[in-house]
Parts: structure tokens; sequence; C-alpha cells
């Protein structure tokens, strides 16, 4: 028997929103009011509803609409877009987190009410080893 290794994970979902050009977006799935089956922005923001269930990374050459195609990344790899900011060298190896409208940050939210998300590791400066886990509620 051959074994392979998958080393990514990718998927193309309809966005429930629109997503700015070569930018990186955290996404979950849509919820209760929302279009089933499209993604939406995750957010750290857990005082009303469950935003921060992400289940992938997002990223589109160009803008996108809702009802537009946009590429998703579940598990692996994910390379940011030209309009992302780079990691620092020195952040190689850090846990990367869910913020706030789906963006991302090596800094874990601390606040009350914010979910503390892990969405991957810095693998290099311009390079997120995507694989999601919720830690916990503030």
């Amino acid at each position: 028997i051959k074994t392979s290794h998958v080393s990514l994970i990718k998927k193309t979902m309809v966005a429930g929103e629109s997503f700015a050009a070569n930018t990186s977006f955290l996404v979950r799935l849509a919820m209760d009011g929302e279009t089933a089956g499209r993604v939406y922005k995750a957010d750290k923001d857990a005082s009303t509803d469950d935003l921060f269930y992400v289940i992938g990374i997002a990223l589109s050459t160009s803008a996108v609409a809702a009802g537009d195609n946009i590429a998703v990344v579940a598990l692996g790899t994910h390379t940011l877009g030209s309009s992302d900011t780079a990691f620092n060298a020195a952040d190689i190896g850090l846990a990367v987190f869910l913020t706030a409208s789906g963006a991302f940050s090596i800094t874990a939210p601390s606040a009350a009410n914010e979910a503390v998300v892990r969405c991957g590791i810095v693998e290099n400066t311009d390079k997120i080893w995507f694989q999601p886990q919720v830690i916990g509620v503030n």
C-alpha cells in the first residue's frame, strides 16, 4: 500500500459577502440569517454569536462580491496576498490568532467576550501554516 501525504487542502467556496483583492481573510461558514453554504469573515467577538469558528483562510487576486467564488485553504501552507502585511523574521514559529473582520495577528485577543482562536503558525515571513483551533473565550 502506498501512502501519500496531503500538503494542502484547498476548496473553491461561495462568498457570502465582499472580500478585497489580494488580502487574506479568516472565514467561517454561514450562520442563521445568512446564506447557507457560503463563507463569511470570521470575528473574535463572542459577545452575541459564535462568529469565531474559523474553517479556512480565503484569498483572491481580484475583488470578490457576495455570490462569487473564492479559494479557501482549510489545511496547509497559505501564502499571503500582495496587500497583506508580511510577518517579521522574528515571528517565524509564532502562533497566528483571529482578530476582527477576518484579520489575523500574532497577538492573542485578551479582552472580555473575545474568542482566542489559533489559526496556525507563521511558517515564513509570507506564509502561514493554517490549522485552526479554538482555545477558548475570555
